[in-house]
C-alpha cells in the first residue's frame, strides 16, 4: 500500500532579462559551476533554481545565456543540492549537483521535457547507487507481493460486493488480509534497509533529500536515530538542517496543547474541539480517495465501539475537495463509520487545521487526551502503537 503525502512540486523559475547575474564568490567552498551542454535548443536564456523545504517555494540560483548548445550556471550552494534548469518555459529532470564544478550533458525532448544525463558529480553517483539499491529490494522482495495485492484488489472488487457470503468469496478475503500483513512487513523491511545503506553511505545527500518527504511521518526518536547516522557535512547542507529543525519541530509539537479550531461538521453543525474536554479526541486526517485511509475503518470502528462509553471520541478530517462531497459522503456510509464526527477540510480551513497540526501525510492519526494535551501521533504504519496507547489508557 502505497504512502499517501502532500504533493510537493518544484516551482519554475523566473528568468530575468536572459543574461547571467553578476556572480561573487562569497564562500569559496559552497560554490558552484554547471557547465552544460544542450542539444535539440537555439542560443537563448536559461536558469537554474532549487526547491527550498522551509520556505516551500521555487529559489532562483543563476541565469545564463546558451551559446551553440553550451552554458555554464554558477552560484552558491549550502552542500549538494537538487535542482532544475529552465530553458523556454520547459523544465529538466531534477539531479544533485555538488560544490564545485559539474558537468552535464542533454537534450530537449520534442520541446516538452529537458533530459539531463552522464551527470559527473559525485552526490548523482550516489542517487543512482541509491536507485539501484531500492530497485533490487523491490524486485526480490516487493513485486511478487504487490502484484499479489493489486491482483486480488481488482478481483475483490468484481466478485465479492456480488456475493459477499460465499466460499470463495470468504477465501478471497482471506488472502486478501494474508496479503496486506505481508505488505505491512515488507514495508518495515524497506524501512530498516534504508538505515543499512546509510550506515554504509553516511554521505549520501540524495538519502538525505528523499527523507525530507518521509520525516514528518516518523516518530522524532526514530527521526533522530536516522539522522544521527548522516556524517556531519550532511547534516550541515540543506536537507540535513531541514530534517533537524522538523524533529525538533515535532517533539515540541508532541508537548503542546492540542491546537484550537471551530468549523462545520458534516450535520452543519458548529464543532469547536473545546467541545469535547474530559474525553479522549482521536483525530482521523483522511480522504475518501486515501487506499491506506480507508483501510483502517473497520479497526478504527472496533475501538470506538470499544472504548466509546469510557470517553473516547473520533473527529475525522477529510480532505476531500468540496466538488468530491457526494464521494465522501458514500464513502463513510460505505465503511460504517457515520457514529462519530465528520469534518470536510476544504479551501481555507484545510491549510489552516492541517498546518495546526503538523500534518502531511494521509492518513494520519492524533490523540488528545482529556486536558486537550497533545499524546502521540500515528502514521499508516502505527495502528498498532495506537490500540496499545488506547488499551492502557482506557485498562482493557
Amino acid at each position: 500500500m502505497k504512502e499517501i503525502f502532500l504533493k510537493i512540486v518544484i516551482l519554475i523559475f523566473v528568468i530575468g532579462n536572459g543574461y547571467s547575474q553578476d556572480y561573487r564568490n562569497l564562500e569559496g567552498i559552497s560554490s558552484f559551476k554547471i557547465y552544460g551542454e544542450l542539444t535539440g535548443v537555439k542560443d537563448g536564456p536559461i536558469s537554474v533554481g532549487y526547491f527550498d523545504w522551509d520556505s516551500k517555494k521555487g529559489i532562483f540560483l543563476d541565469s545564463a545565456q546558451i551559446e551553440n548548445g553550451a552554458f555554464v550556471l554558477m552560484g552558491e550552494i549550502n552542500g549538494a543540492t537538487m535542482v532544475v534548469i529552465q530553458y523556454d518555459n520547459v523544465e529538466s529532470n531534477a539531479f544533485l549537483i555538488d560544490v564545485g564544478d559539474n558537468k552535464v550533458n542533454g537534450r530537449l525532448v520534442k520541446g516538452e521535457k529537458i533530459d539531463f544525463e552522464n551527470l559527473e558529480s559525485p552526490s548523482y553517483i550516489d542517487q543512482l547507487k541509491k536507485i539501484s539499491f531500492d530497485d533490487e529490494i523491490y524486485k526480490n522482495k516487493g513485486k511478487a507481493i504487490y502484484q499479489t495485492y493489486n491482483l486480488l484488489d481488482s478481483i475483490i472488487k468484481e466478485t465479492v460486493n456480488r456475493n459477499k457470503d460465499s466460499i470463495y468469496s470468504q477465501t478471497l478475503l482471506d488472502n486478501y488480509d494474508k496479503c496486506k500483513s505481508e505488505l505491512g512487513k515488507y514495508e518495515k523491511y524497506v524501512d530498516s534497509m534504508q538505515f543499512v545503506y546509510l550506515a554504509q553511505n553516511p554521505d549520501s545527500y540524495y538519502t538525505a533529500f528523499n527523507y525530507c518527504f518521509s520525516v514528518n511521518r516518523e516518530t522524532p526518536e526514530l527521526a533522530l536515530q536516522f539522522y544521527n547516522l548522516f556524517s556531519e557535512k550532511v547534516k550541515n547542507g540543506i536537507y540535513g538542517k531541514y530534517i533537524l529543525s522538523q524533529i525538533k519541530k515535532n517533539e515540541s509539537f508532541l508537548r503542546l496543547k492540542a491546537p484550537e479550531f471551530r468549523t462545520i461538521d458534516i450535520n452543519g453543525d458548529s464543532i469547536r474541539l473545546t467541545d469535547f474536554k474530559g474525553k479522549f479526541v482521536l483525530l482521523e486526517f483522511w480522504a475518501s480517495w486515501c487506499k491506506p485511509c480507508r483501510v483502517t475503518h473497520p479497526k478504527l470502528r472496533n475501538l470506538y465501539n470499544l472504548y466509546n462509553k469510557d470517553g473516547l471520541e473520533i473527529i475525522s478530517l477529510s480532505s476531500d475537495s468540496s466538488k468530491d462531497m457526494d464521494k465522501w459522503k458514500t464513502a463513510i456510509m460505505k465503511d460504517s463509520i457515520d457514529q462519530w464526527k465528520h469534518i470536510l477540510l476544504k479551501d481555507r480551513d484545510e491549510n489552516k487545521i492541517m498546518i495546526l497540526y503538523n500534518v502531511h501525510f494521509l492518513p494520519t492519526k492524533i490523540l488528545i487526551d482529556k486536558e486537550g494535551n497533545i499524546v502521540r501521533k500515528y502514521n499508516s504504519s502505527e495502528f498498532d502503537l495506537l490500540e496499545k496507547d488506547l488499551k492502557f489508557i482506557f485498562k482493557y
